[in-house]
């Protein structure tokens, strides 16, 4: 476990200023000495890391405006709980330097992260670093280029393929001449992208805490991104592309269908990593989608056609509505 370290005396800090002292704890983290974030504004100064609290402070980051991105801290503007001298949509935090998400993100994606970080390489190695016929099935292929077509023209043309992986589909998107930004929780995996894929961008986050500016993208891809994400976090993943999109702006999310129940592998990837996927409900994840203001465009449910596909594939094609 990272020694914790505080900046300064805590205690008369906090008598003096106790929101900047809250704000100013960091935790020195031994993966590469570096310093992270370990509380955001508005927790109580003295509130010091405990074993086992990792979900209870994701939930306290996630309440102030989903705030740690991309490795720095940062307060949109519209946060109601920031003092309005730290309110900003640039990085206001620099001394915190590189993000580590196992400080702040749930144990599903911490997990996923251990488990990619271990195995980049090989999975790189099976499913290739572009879209093939190997992988993607004439549906699957079908649907990505239809995608294209929807979002080629839009006034906020920048594209996300969020949980990138190796860059599959932002290469794809690339190809078609479109603006693109690979997105992954996994530092391992992103560098494997930016090896196969050094004319493309790809930036570290999770679904729930993405590194771009509110309405700014005029698409989102979730290719087989949210199968690590339990039923009951779902609502906050939507939540995340709802504030990442413009206004008509189209989403394509695949996944694997069922009733949302989990297939747990003790071992994934011979890490030793226990690691639960999640088939998703298709009606459950248009639900969700239609709830937070999404427009229901088209869904497919195909039958497994590889030998690596156990269940039914689903994709699910929509579209922000106007503000």
């Amino acid at each position: 476990m990272a020694a914790t370290e505080s900046i300064g005396s805590p205690a008369t800090e906090a008598e003096r200023d106790p929101e900047r002292a809250a704000a100013r704890r960091v935790k020195v983290s031994p993966i590469a000495g570096s310093v992270t974030m370990e509380a955001v504004v508005g927790i109580a100064a003295g509130d010091r890391y405990r074993p086992g609290g990792r979900r209870r402070r994701a939930r306290r980051i996630r309440h102030v405006c989903s705030s740690v991105r991309s490795g720095q801290y940062v307060a949109p503007a519209s946060c109601p709980r920031v003092p309005p001298d730290r309110r900003s949509n640039r990085t206001i935090c620099r001394p915190c330097g590189p993000y580590h998400p196992e400080v702040t993100q749930a144990d599903h994606v911490s997990t996923a992260r251990e488990v990619y970080d271990a195995t980049a390489e090989a999975y790189a190695q099976f499913v290739g670093t572009e879209i093939s016929a190997a992988t993607e099935g004439p549906i699957d292929r079908a649907l990505i280029s239809a995608f294209v077509e929807l979002v080629t023209g839009h006034p906020a043309s920048r594209v996300a393929d969020v949980g990138c992986g190796p860059g599959r589909v932002a290469a794809f998107l690339a190809g078609q001449d479109i603006e693109v930004v690979g997105i992954d929780v996994s530092p391992a995996m992103l560098d494997v992208a930016r090896k196969a894929h050094p004319g493309i961008p790809f930036e570290e986050g999770s679904l729930t805490a993405l590194p771009i500016p509110d309405h700014s993208l005029g698409a989102a891809v979730c290719w087989y991104s949210i199968i690590y994400t339990p039923p009951q976090h779902l609502d906050d993943v939507v939540a995340e592309l709802a504030r990442v999109l413009a206004p008509h702006a189209h989403l394509l999310v695949a996944f694997q269908a069922g009733e949302g129940e989990g297939v747990r592998r003790a071992d994934a990837y011979g890490t030793r990593i226990s690691l639960t996927s999640y088939r998703h409900s298709p009606d459950d994840v248009v639900r969700r989608l239609t709830t937070a203001g999404f427009d229901v465009r088209a869904r497919t449910v195909r039958e497994p056609e590889f030998a690596h596909e156990s269940t039914r594939q689903a994709f699910v094609l929509a579209r922000t509505a106007g503000r």
